[in-house]
């Protein structure tokens, strides 16, 4: 099923750019069909005004268990090894802090793959969060604070 979004980006004048963070966090976690843009002015402000087609899945009346693979395991507890585990749970409460500053469900800021793939990978650099897929929006956003939490967390464990 194809549904649409229609976002309306202000132009910026401080920093000279389109307000989009809202659309990119759209299209970080939407499987977008298509999209159409159009420049218009309101009030004499400039604005993008962007329609975004995307597929959605036909919903449950059921509420839907966490995807696993075919032997049960949720997937990213595959990709975690023991000593993952700690960081993973860091990245986790930082995950849930985020979240609830923003008052949006935690898997807004990033699902327990990604985390995991970090927890796991240990990114230095934001080149490198982007190699394990956290996607531009989430690293323009987040990528500092999670450079941080890998970075602190190993210093406090090679200092035990």
């Amino acid at each position: 099923m194809i549904s649409c979004r229609i976002f309306s980006l202000l132009f910026d004048t401080e920093n000279g750019q389109f307000d989009q963070q809202d659309l990119n966090e759209f299209l970080d976690t939407h499987n977008v069909a298509h999209i159409q843009a159009q420049f218009f002015t309101y009030l004499d402000k400039p604005y993008y005004g962007i329609v975004v087609f995307y597929e959605t899945m036909v919903a449950s009346t059921a509420p839907r268990p966490f995807k696993k693979d075919g032997d049960g395991e949720e997937p990213y507890k595959k990709i975690l090894v023991e000593a993952d585990w700690p960081l993973f749970e860091k990245l986790r409460e930082w995950r849930k802090a985020e979240a609830d500053k923003i008052q949006k469900p935690a898997y807004i800021i990033a699902d327990n793959v990604k985390l995991a793939r970090i927890a796991h990978h240990r990114p230095k650099t934001l080149a490198q969060l982007e190699e394990i897929q956290f996607g531009q929006a989430h690293i323009a956003k987040y990528g500092q604070a999670v450079i941080e939490i890998v970075t602190a967390f190993e210093a406090a464990s090679n200092a035990q």
